[in-house]
């Protein structure tokens, strides 16, 4: 059984428009990489993260402020997993 009658595409003729479509992607990558920067994370650049799950639901705010006045060197408080777990990601630099 033959699910393709005719296998017989001309590759090299269709070779201009493959080198435009690669040579679009790669403008396309490197204006975004000049653009936005490389957002490198704490495997990179060093840290820690803090996983910390409360009783209740944490106020962020408040856990922001009580950390940035122990001059802790925080870059990040979020929520982490579903809102009802309540759980918070820190992330800490070097």
């Amino acid at each position: 059984m033959d699910i393709v009658k005719n296998p017989k595409i001309e590759w090299l003729r269709l070779k201009w428009i493959f080198m435009a479509l690669s040579l679009v992607l790669a403008a396309v990558g490197a204006s975004s990489l000049a653009g936005r920067g490389l957002n490198l994370g704490i495997d990179f650049t060093g840290g820690t993260l803090v996983y910390v799950k409360f009783r209740e639901a944490p106020d962020i705010e408040r856990v922001r402020s009580i950390l940035s006045a122990e001059e802790l060197n925080v870059e990040g408080v979020t929520r982490f997993d579903d809102p009802s777990k309540n759980q918070l990601q820190i992330r800490l630099s070097r």
